[in-house]
């Protein structure tokens, strides 16, 4: 994290006072420099893009949902209701939309 500090003030993403609000925050929840960044915060000035966005969603999201699956032996025909929510990114088809596309989930499901 000290890192992407230094390019947020660096490039002037973010002025002094932002910057040592957000290490509070940061530090409060438990997050240091050995927490994993988006990838597109590694370069300078960071990258915003919401195709590396999209493809870091679903990168975590099915491996998420692939764990799930292949511990508990789920099938996905057997879910009725799907719940996603993230307040990180808004991406277009909705998480649900690509979930339920990647897994075939039921046509008839209740998403939100």
């Amino acid at each position: 994290l000290d890192s992407w500090f230094e390019a947020a003030r660096t490039c002037q993403l973010l002025d002094d006072d932002s910057i040592s609000f957000l290490k509070n925050v940061y530090r409060r929840s438990g997050l240091g420099n050995e927490t994993c960044l988006p990838s597109s915060a590694h370069h300078v000035p960071p990258i915003r893009s919401l195709n590396l966005a999209r493809t870091e969603a679903e990168l975590i999201i099915f491996t998420v949902i692939d764990d799930l699956f292949a511990k508990t032996s789920i099938k996905p025909n057997k879910i009725d209701i799907l719940i996603v929510n993230c307040s990180a990114t808004t991406i277009i088809p909705s998480m649900t939309d690509m979930i339920i596309n990647r897994y075939k989930l039921c046509s008839d499901i209740r998403n939100m």
